[in-house]
């Protein structure tokens, strides 16, 4: 199933560019998911809540994907700003 998506999505990099790098721009949505995680992580800490303690392994979690968003968002900047913007 990898393979195929990957397949069809080389497929449509060709076929329209511009379509492709703005479906790509996805990642960006899950980006600013992370960083809401991170800042529900900061704030209990911050304010040395005890409450959350039960709570903070799924914004963690988030928190982690926030590497690979990166390096996702400098390829989409480099290889793509000319269809996008």
């Amino acid at each position: 199933m990898i393979a195929i998506g990957v397949i069809g999505s080389r497929c449509r990099v060709y076929v329209r560019p511009s379509r492709a790098w703005a479906s790509c721009c996805t990642i960006l949505l899950l980006h600013g998911y992370a960083l809401c995680g991170t800042f529900f992580v900061a704030l209990p800490i911050r304010a040395q809540a005890g409450w959350a303690i039960g709570l903070i392994r799924v914004p963690q979690a988030m928190g982690g994907f926030l590497k690979y968003g990166m390096l996702g968002m400098i390829l989409i900047f480099i290889f793509g700003h000319h269809d996008l913007y």
